[in-house]
């Protein structure tokens, strides 16, 4: 059938077809964003693989506005029997019993006489009717699929070493029929059982690896387009089914039209519902070129860089065989791991750098999979943050992986009591972006950005947050999650996936005639609640404990008179005693804790030491909780040597969970120190 091009010039508002149209979308309150204006190629190819496999070029020349001009066809002498991609730059993909070819069309035919470079071989069940609507390229040329189970990936071909770079973006796709891209990482995905045809708009932003807009809403009636086309700049072709046709254009006489769309996502706003022609049969392949338009003056993430040092307290896990593990970012920017060597003595361990780890500064962050799998956090100088999971239980790590992020804080990743992980970062921004798991073990899904959600209560703020690592600990139901704004002030709010905080932050002040000048630490405390501690600007530890109620309305307390650098740590022991470890302005290592299991009342400040001299700390210490009741502090020196130091006492220990033990003063422990050199 030939295709028929209609020929008005002005298009009609969608709003205004919506009287006649059971295509709606709705209009929404324009939002206060960056100014962006559209931006087109002389024209917008439409490329279709027809019933005999020759292959057409058909060019609308007016996608910014929708208006019916069209320039003359172009064919191609290739044949194309197989489901079809559109890249960038005249790129077209086809897909066909596992190969992927690549050819590019110049616009008056195929360089290389349309011999075809074949890119994958095991891309198989993408030819099948419902599985080739479900596949797109990006602007960038990135590949967005929807697989049968409903798993979203990410897929970018690298020319230069013929390799596929892929990630897992989402589950739970398999309700979208259509998936089509029409702009760098922008998704618009049908679900057909919602308002007879509703689209949802994604934004993926790939190189920071962040969601820049997760499933927004649009209109209904969407199913009257047997597919939806993207030419880049959200502008969208909906070709009509049989039977279907556009106000004052029976589809009796005038089949399969063609009808144009545009979204602007800075307002919010949609044009279009401008019929175009008709004739495209819903048997052919057909897709249209993704970047013909693009937006222009928007903005994107940037890097805003990170200037944290390397002081920062190593990471530490005990894993479920018993052995601790520890991780930080040495002075050379790599990212080192030790692993306790043997499971009799917890000081002595094997050092070993993750490969290719380079560049990194700030802290690194360690947390244990529920397969028991290591996975590593840390962050670059140019703000993209490297991760590493080990690929099997207790083996070496491997290469990192880019990560993403573009952040300025160090990240911070934990494991909740649902034994799914959670990643915390803070952009240049002053914004909290969250990163978590849909299943256990799984990838992490993007960054998305963390908001604040407050069921039947009125809106409190959220602050400005400081470029520093945020702390995080899993509590019963939620994950604690504390951080510091601009002023040095705590915030807390209760995180429980993505990037949800329910009831949003909480202040926590600051002490009495001082304001605090590191972030806090956490640690769960044996009858649930969550205390704090952090170092005042006056060189003081400050301590501050949750109420039974979950209320934080009690007061920061001193813990002595001992000035401190850096970031104290604090741990509470299988027994009930929390300690609190900070780095003296002597530059020793110091620990105190509570006198009683659970209580309020701290000991003197005790040096860490073991039977030889103490060791002047170059890093503040990392702590951690074992299951035996005891617990280990580690940190580093001036030689980047590794300094594990293992605290044993009697009040700490399982069997002092008792109730006459909870009366019984908790003694300060002894240490066994142990230097590991590089």
């Amino acid at each position: 059938m030939a295709i028929s091009h209609a020929r008005r010039t002005t298009s009609a508002l969608l709003s205004a077809a919506l009287v006649t149209s059971a295509l709606a979308v709705v209009q929404s309150a324009p939002a206060a964003v960056a100014a962006e204006t559209i931006q087109c190629k002389s024209s917008a190819p439409i490329y279709a693989g027809l019933h005999d496999g020759h292959f057409r070029a058909y060019q609308h020349s007016e996608p910014e506005t929708g208006a019916p001009q069209w320039d003359p066809t172009q064919h191609g002498g290739a044949v194309i029997d197989a489901t079809m991609v559109a890249g960038p730059d005249g790129l077209i993909y086809t897909l066909k019993d596992g190969r992927v070819e690549k050819r590019r069309w110049n616009g008056t035919g195929w360089d290389n006489g349309g011999t075809p470079e074949v890119v994958a071989t095991d891309w198989g069940g993408w030819n099948n009717t419902p599985a080739r609507f479900r596949v797109s390229a990006d602007a960038k040329g990135d590949f967005y699929l929807v697989t049968d189970d409903g798993t979203l990936w990410w897929h970018r071909f690298h020319a230069s070493t013929k390799t596929w770079e892929k990630r897992v973006l989402d589950t739970g796709w398999n309700k979208y029929d259509q998936v089509t891209t029409s702009g760098e990482g922008v998704i618009w995905a049908r679900n057909p059982s919602e308002s007879n045809g509703r689209l949802y708009r994604y934004q993926y932003h790939a190189d920071s690896q962040r969601w820049l807009q997760y499933g927004n809403p649009h209109g209904s009636g969407w199913n009257m387009h047997w597919r939806i086309l993207g030419a880049g700049a959200d502008v969208l072709y909906g070709l009509t089914k049989d039977g279907e046709g556009w106000p004052g254009h029976p589809a009796g006489s005038e089949p399969n039209q063609i009808i144009w769309y545009r979204y602007a996502p800075q307002t919010n706003t949609w044009q279009g519902g401008s019929y175009n022609g008709w004739g495209w049969n819903s048997g052919w392949r057909v897709v249209a070129a993704p970047d013909s338009c693009k937006w222009v003056g928007g903005t994107v993430p940037q890097r805003p860089g990170l200037s944290e040092g390397v002081d920062r307290a190593s990471s530490l896990v005990q894993t479920s065989d018993g052995r601790v593990h520890h991780l930080w970012v040495d002075p050379q920017g790599g990212l080192v791991h030790a692993k306790q060597r043997d499971l009799v003595d917890p000081t002595a361990t094997d050092l070993y750098t993750v490969p290719q780890s380079q560049n990194l500064t700030g802290g690194a962050s360690l947390s244990a999979q529920e397969d028991g799998r290591l996975l590593g956090l840390a962050s670059g100088t140019n703000s993209s943050i490297l991760s590493s999971l080990q690929p099997t239980k207790d083996a070496l790590f491997g290469v990192g992986k880019d990560f993403g992020g573009f952040t300025a804080s160090s990240p911070t990743v934990v494991k909740g009591r649902d034994n799914l992980q959670s990643a915390f970062i803070v952009d240049g921004n002053g914004e909290i972006w969250t990163r978590g798991q849909n299943t256990v073990n799984a990838e992490l899904r993007p960054w998305t950005k963390s908001y604040a959600s407050f069921p039947g209560t009125n809106p409190g703020p959220t602050p400005k947050f400081a470029a520093r690592a945020v702390t995080a600990v899993a509590d019963n139901g939620a994950i604690v999650v504390i951080a510091s704004d601009v002023n040095g002030q705590p915030w807390v709010a209760n995180y429980y996936g993505n990037g949800n905080f329910i009831g949003g932050w909480t202040a926590l002040g600051q002490p009495t005639g001082t304001t605090l000048a590191s972030a806090a630490s956490a640690t769960l405390t044996r009858d649930g609640t969550v205390q704090l501690a952090a170092r005042g600007t006056d060189g003081r530890v400050y301590t501050k404990r949750q109420g039974t109620d979950g209320s934080w309305t009690g007061a920061w307390t001193k813990i002595h008179d001992r000035t401190f650098l850096g970031q104290p740590s604090i741990l509470t022991s299988t027994g009930g005693t929390t300690f609190v470890v900070a780095r003296g302005t002597d530059r020793f290592i110091y620990e105190t804790g509570t006198t009683t299991p659970g209580g309020a009342i701290y000991r003197t400040w005790n040096l860490v030491r073991g039977s030889d001299f103490p060791e002047p700390a170059e890093t503040d210490a990392g702590v951690v909780a074992m299951s035996n009741g005891n617990w280990v502090l580690s940190y580093r020196n001036e030689f980047g040597e590794i300094l594990v130091a293992y605290a044993t006492t009697s009040g700490s220990s399982v069997a002092a969970r008792t109730a006459s033990a909870e009366a019984t003063a908790t003694p300060a422990p002894s240490f066994t120190v142990k230097k590991t050199k590089r």
